[in-house]
């Protein structure tokens, strides 16, 4: 990956450049690493962009910097002009979702086909863990990152992870990103995103129900967060959406990625 200077953020560009761009939007606590198990198969037909936002992963940390999805928005739109993007496939996780939304509703560029994987889309179903509530809560939230560990990070891991048990080395890996440079410490910036949904939800909704573009729901049904009782709903919203219920929790593509890989290539390529 290689860091993008006007904006902080990582990014890494594979697959055939003259293929229509996929963007992969990663989630929170997280970062681009959870796309790893897919790049193979979609890189074979697409030209795959996954960035680390700023402050995750190998991205830049500055404490100063605008955390919020507006401003994560704005930067992927800078780096999308540089990059000659005309037009996107998007695929998004989590705080991802939010981001794809605002995306969407700026109309630069032009989505044209759109998946979500487990994201708070409907802020009144979202049920943020016990943790996330106290980190969005400043300054609370600034006096628990320091005594945040990688121990902590993993038992909040596990309460929102499915069937399909997690090892100790899978969450040392995202632990060692999240945390890499103190990044933890802006966990409760991360956050704002929160209030953002409550702020701007059901505008970002709306423009939802009016893509014409193609749809998917990839969900893993066990999620705690947002899981079978956030897709219930957004299925009923969003009748002409393509639905792909996994058996999986927060982290569908990380948890199951052979179910969810089958979902994303019936998706794209119907």
């Amino acid at each position: 990956m290689q860091r993008h200077a006007a904006t902080g953020m990582e990014f890494e560009v594979a697959g055939p450049q003259d293929g229509p761009c996929l963007l992969l939007l990663h989630g929170f606590p997280s970062c681009s690493d959870e796309w790893e198990p897919h790049l193979p198969a979609l890189t074979q037909t697409q030209r795959v962009l996954r960035v680390d936002l700023l402050g995750y992963g190998r991205a830049a940390k500055p404490r100063d910097a605008d955390y919020s999805v507006h401003a994560h928005a704005t930067r992927l739109q800078q780096l999308l002009a540089e990059l000659g993007v005309l037009e996107l496939t998007v695929v998004a996780h989590d705080v991802g979702t939010s981001i794809a939304l605002q995306l969407l509703s700026a109309g630069t560029p032009p989505i044209r086909r759109l998946a979500l994987l487990n994201g708070g889309v409907l802020h009144a179903f979202h049920r943020p863990t016990r943790l996330q509530a106290l980190l969005a809560k400043r300054p609370l939230g600034d006096l628990i990152v320091r005594f945040m560990s990688g121990a902590t990070y993993a038992k909040g891991m596990r309460k929102v992870w499915g069937p399909r048990a997690v090892s100790d080395a899978e969450l040392l890996h995202l632990w060692q990103r999240f945390s890499r440079e103190q990044g933890h410490h802006l966990a409760p910036k991360h956050l704002v995103y929160i209030q953002e949904r409550r702020q701007h939800g059901d505008r970002w909704v709306k423009g939802l129900q009016c893509f014409e573009g193609p749809l998917a729901l990839i969900w893993g049904v066990h999620d705690p967060v947002s899981g079978l009782h956030m897709l219930t709903p957004l299925k009923a919203l969003l009748p002409k959406a393509q639905v792909y219920e996994i058996q999986a929790g927060h982290f569908p593509h990380v948890e199951q990625p052979q179910a969810v890989g089958a979902a994303l290539q019936a998706w794209l390529n119907p």
